[in-house]
């Protein structure tokens, strides 16, 4: 039973350390280290099924821009959880929502994905 006992207690706190990050706790983590460093937090949402995310991640990694990025921004990934009703999540036409906007009081910046000119655009917007 004893054994029982400590198989149960190390299983929990395998599954402890095994979770995500609590978003909320990440945000104010990103947000004092933004304020430390003079700096904006950018957060940027993933979804397994959203390729435009995985298009703006490698936007975010793109060498010309990363330094912009870095110099502006503390950024923070966050994962959304899963929804079975996709549906739900779709605009007109049936296209899901991509549209990246963030704004503060000295940067805008939008990347609508619409063509190749994309990192040139934000990091225009960007400096």
């Amino acid at each position: 039973m004893r054994r029982l006992a400590s198989l149960a207690a190390l299983l929990l706190v395998a599954i402890a350390a095994a979770a995500p990050p609590d978003a909320a706790k990440a945000l104010e983590d990103a947000r004092a280290k933004a304020k430390r460093e003079g700096k904006n937090v950018l957060v940027v949402f993933h979804a397994s099924w959203c390729g435009w995310c995985k298009r703006f991640d490698k936007m975010l990694e793109d060498p010309k821009l990363k330094p912009a990025y870095e110099k502006s921004f503390v950024v923070l990934h966050l994962d959304v959880l899963e929804n079975g009703d996709k549906k739900a999540l779709e605009i007109i036409k049936g296209h899901y929502a991509t549209k990246k906007e963030f704004t503060t009081a000295s940067i805008k910046a939008t990347a609508s994905y619409k063509d190749d000119k994309q990192s040139q655009r934000v990091s225009a917007d960007i400096r």
